[in-house]
């Protein structure tokens, strides 16, 4: 039988800077009507929760469940999960043993897969590659870990 993924998403919020988790509407508006941001100002909106109406479109019209987050910060979630059951997504900062020492990189996707970049043009780890790995952050709120 054919396993279903969970496919969510997170994005850090315009007013309260912490990460938003759930459903990406979108990442095309310059400006939404609910949107606290200006025009021009790309946004993004993430229903939160376990919204249960027909469609999206009924979240957006009843402003209920729907978080305005920051464009550059929305992820998706991979799938996976760290040694200590962390969920994992886009833009993580990951660590992680692989060929007998620890390395660490950023969670990206390319070519249709999740991996950790290590090196911008080198090396890019596959997920069955290596062990033990653990997030130790993210690029949006520990850009000094980078």
């Amino acid at each position: 039988m054919k396993e279903k993924r969970e496919i969510k998403f997170r994005g850090l919020s315009t007013t309260t800077k912490t990460f938003i988790y759930g459903s990406l509407v979108n990442n095309m508006w310059t400006h939404s009507e609910h949107s606290k941001s200006p025009t021009g100002q790309k946004v993004c909106e993430i229903i939160t929760g376990n919204y249960d109406g027909d469609c999206w479109e009924d979240a957006i019209i009843e402003h209920s469940n729907m978080e305005t987050v920051v464009f550059e910060s929305v992820g998706q979630f991979t799938g996976l999960t760290d040694k200590n059951g962390v969920d994992v997504y886009e833009d993580d900062l990951i660590e992680f043993f692989y060929d007998g020492q620890y390395w660490s990189g950023v969670v990206s996707f390319k070519e249709g897969s999740f991996y950790i970049n290590v090196d911008e043009i080198i090396s890019m780890f596959r997920w069955y590659d290596y062990s033990e790995r653990e997030v130790i952050g993210n690029i949006h709120q520990n850009p000094e870990l980078l």
